[in-house]
């Protein structure tokens, strides 16, 4: 619902992923979620965009486990480096294969969502590559905190798999 509403009224806000919106705003959002029990009645029509963003990328980097699990997480980082482009995301797609069903129908609606946002890139200034940056990180990560320089390492082959699969 959050991905639908923001795809309703946010695909031509700038930055629309890079913002964070009202502090305020977001802790009020989030508690009317957490405060439901019928999720089928909560409406985002006056929820600010940056907050249904901020929202959306919260719900992903908070999961217990990521999207992208963690024992499957070297695989995806080592696919990132293929150089050639479409071996990558031949490679991807078969790296995707392995996730749990909920997991693939998540991501699959994500990258739909993600590929809308990217699709107006023009005016939002999201493109592929931003969006990877900023969901990389919160679709992948390690089991086990790691040093700074590897984490710092990280993000760049984590932007790579989230931006080939938008």
């Amino acid at each position: 619902k959050m991905m639908l509403a923001l795809e309703v009224k946010g695909l031509f806000v700038e930055g629309v992923y890079r913002k964070s919106g009202s502090t305020a705003q977001n802790k009020h959002w989030r508690a009317q979620i957490e405060a439901r029990r019928d999720w089928e009645g909560l409406d985002f029509a006056d929820a600010p965009i940056h907050t249904l963003a901020a929202l959306i990328k919260a719900f992903f980097r908070e999961l217990p486990e990521p999207l992208f699990t963690f024992p499957l997480y070297e695989n995806f980082l080592n696919v990132a480096d293929i150089p050639d482009g479409k071996d990558r995301l031949r490679c991807l797609s078969s790296m995707v294969d392995f996730l749990p069903k909920a997991n693939k129908a998540l991501l699959d609606r994500l990258m739909f969502h993600l590929a809308r946002v990217a699709h107006q890139e023009e005016v939002n200034k999201m493109s592929p590559a931003n969006l990877g940056l900023v969901f990389g990180p919160c679709l992948l990560r390690r089991a086990q905190p790691a040093q700074a320089q590897q984490q710092l390492e990280d993000v760049s082959r984590q932007a790579a798999c989230v931006s080939a699969l938008v």
